[in-house]
């Protein structure tokens, strides 16, 4: 975590920050021992931030948190830093595996006067296993509605860009609340639609609170223009068999009820390989040579090494194995 304490220097932010090639790794038996667990990576007041190549394993719901295993909220905590700010991330490259929810992005400081969350790039990600069950003995909390939640996006940040992400969640793509976000795109993702259910009907795909899914929610909780485009959104009930929608998107998506990946071992609800052989989670190309999700090309052998050493339940020290 950067920023939770206020800096004793006016001003300061953490700034040029760079974590590459890391595990961030929960054990499990950590759980239910009373002690407070939060989430797997937090940005609370920082600048030039490039996290990348990494993988964050294990998030479940506690100590206030609610289940999103990676958090870019600006916070002036003791409310004597008002400058804090999260600002010009790039979070790239990264696998995110057995998580409560995913992303929990807050435009500015919701308790006190602080600097905004702007100029954030989400890119080339892989989420695997991102639902309320994915800590198995974990205690949910009725509470919460947001388990399943890949992106919740709530009182506007700006410039916010999140494309080439593969992700397999089992509620919302995005669920947004409070102001506008300016400057949102979204594009080129491979993710979960899911099928909406009572008795809110946006609990699925875009949505926003008091909104429908699509057009009705992007409208409301983006300013225009935004970008949603070139996504293949699957397993959804969003388009009925007579080629009509039932929530509207811009042109450009896609919304096929399941996706082909350049391996067959890869299970469609979790994610997760289904045995000890390294999946490839590239989707063919489109006709027009497009290619939506994750660039597998472009992962780092780790990644592989990682998935396999977890199928075969054995957690390893990185050796030669993983090395460029």
């Amino acid at each position: 975590m950067f920023g939770g304490g206020d800096p004793t220097i006016r001003n300061l932010i953490p700034s040029n920050i760079t974590i590459r090639r890391n595990h961030f790794f929960k054990p499990v038996s950590w759980m239910n021992q009373g002690w407070r667990i939060k989430n797997l990576f937090e940005l609370k007041n920082a600048s030039n931030v490039l996290v990348e190549a990494s993988v964050f394993d294990n998030n479940w719901i506690g100590a206030d948190q609610r289940g999103f295993a990676i958090v870019f909220t600006p916070r002036n905590q003791g409310g004597r830093a008002a400058w804090s700010t999260v600002r010009n991330v790039t979070f790239q490259n990264n696998l995110i595996r057995n998580s409560v929810a995913g992303f929990n992005l807050l435009g500015h400081d919701d308790t006190r006067r602080s600097g905004p969350l702007e100029n954030v790039a989400i890119r080339n990600n892989l989420l695997l296993n991102v639902n309320p069950n994915a800590i198995p003995d974990a205690t949910p909390d009725p509470t919460f509605t947001q388990p399943g939640r890949l992106f919740q996006i709530i009182d506007g940040p700006k410039n916010l860009t999140i494309e080439h992400n593969t992700a397999f969640q089992t509620k919302e793509v995005s669920f947004s609340a409070g102001s506008a976000t300016s400057g949102f795109v979204f594009r080129d993702n491979v993710v979960r639609h899911n099928t909406c259910t009572a008795p809110y009907y946006n609990n699925c795909g875009i949505s926003g609170e008091g909104y429908a899914p699509g057009n009705a929610s992007l409208n409301q909780y983006f300013t225009t223009p935004y970008t949603v485009t070139g996504n293949t959104m699957f397993d959804s009930n969003v388009q009925k068999p007579d080629g009509t929608y039932t929530y509207p998107y811009p042109t450009g998506n896609e919304f096929p009820t399941a996706v082909s990946f350049e391996t067959t071992n890869i299970d469609p609800f979790t994610g997760l390989a289904t045995d000890s052989n390294a999946p490839d989670y590239d989707v063919p190309a489109k006709p027009d040579g497009t290619k939506p999700g994750v660039n597998w090309d472009d992962v780092p052998v780790n990644w592989n090494y990682v998935l396999k050493t977890a199928i075969q339940g054995v957690v390893q020290t990185c050796s030669e194995t993983c090395s460029e």
